[in-house]
C-alpha cells in the first residue's frame, strides 16, 4: 500500500472515494427516471394504457428511492426489480406501438445485421433484434432505460 501511495499527495490519501454506487445516486437516477416516465407521451389503445403504466412504474420508482433513503438495500434484489419494471414497460410499448412501426423497425433491424447473419448463431441474432426493437421504442417515447447499468 505505501509502494502505490509514493507520489500521492497527503490531502488525496486521506479523501479516498468510496468503491460502488453510492446510495445518494440511486436515489437521485430513480427519482430522475419517474420524472421522465410521467412526461413521456406513450402510445394507447383499447385496453391498452402507456400512460398508466408509466404511472405505476413511476410510483413504484419513488417508492424504491425513499425506502433507500432508510436503508441501504441489496443492489441485486433493486437491480431485479427494475429489470421487471423494464420488462413491463416494453410490454405496454410493443401492444401499444402500431403494428407498422414496430414492422419498420424490425425491417431496419433486419437490414442493419444482414452483414452479420452468416457469422452469429440463430439465438444471438433474436437477442439483438429484441434490443434493437426496445432501444428504437425507448427512443421514439424518450424513455430512461431504468437498469442501474445507465446510471
Amino acid at each position: 500500500m505505501k509502494e502505490a501511495a509514493v507520489g500521492v499527495s497527503s490531502n488525496e490519501k486521506q479523501v479516498a472515494k468510496p468503491a460502488g454506487f453510492q446510495t445518494a445516486d440511486i436515489v437521485a437516477f430513480l427519482q430522475r427516471n419517474a420524472d421522465l416516465l410521467l412526461t413521456a407521451k406513450l402510445p394507447e389503445r383499447p385496453g391498452i394504457s402507456g400512460p398508466a403504466a408509466a404511472r405505476t412504474t413511476a410510483s413504484t420508482l419513488r417508492e424504491l428511492a425513499s425506502g433507500m433513503e432508510n436503508t441501504s438495500p441489496r443492489l441485486e434484489d433493486l437491480e431485479r426489480r427494475l429489470t421487471v419494471l423494464e420488462e413491463k414497460l416494453f410490454a405496454v410499448l410493443l401492444a401499444a406501438t402500431p403494428d407498422e412501426e414496430i414492422v419498420a423497425v424490425r425491417a431496419e433491424a433486419d437490414r442493419e445485421l444482414s452483414p452479420y447473419r452468416r457469422k452469429m448463431p440463430a439465438a444471438q441474432i433474436d437477442q439483438l433484434q429484441k434490443q434493437y426493437l426496445h432501444k428504437r421504442l425507448l427512443e421514439k417515447y424518450g424513455l430512461p432505460r431504468l437498469s442501474l447499468f445507465y446510471m
